[in-house]
């Protein structure tokens, strides 16, 4: 997927209203939730681990730490960005 320019992918989205990227520790809050699903949409993102937390929910792509030079990482950010439509 390569580099996937976070702040100028934010800065294409009006108002910060959804997110532009799902890093590899990533947390939505209730209302970001909502503009890629909904909570309960959310939890089922296919990540390594996925929960409510708080108002929202936490998500991590992958158990430790991401390694955005890991194939397999990028493919599982890339799958959990495709099912969020951020792709």
């Amino acid at each position: 997927m390569g580099d996937l320019d976070a702040y100028d992918r934010q800065q294409a989205i009006p108002k910060f209203d959804r997110p532009a990227i799902i890093r590899g520790f990533h947390y939505l809050d209730e209302f970001m939730s909502r503009s890629v699903g909904g909570i309960d949409y959310c939890l089922r993102a296919p990540a390594w681990n996925v929960q409510r937390f708080w108002n929202g929910v936490l998500i991590e792509l992958v158990p430790g730490l991401f390694d955005s030079t890991n194939p397999e990482h990028l493919r599982i950010q890339e799958m959990a960005m495709k099912y969020f439509g951020l792709l």
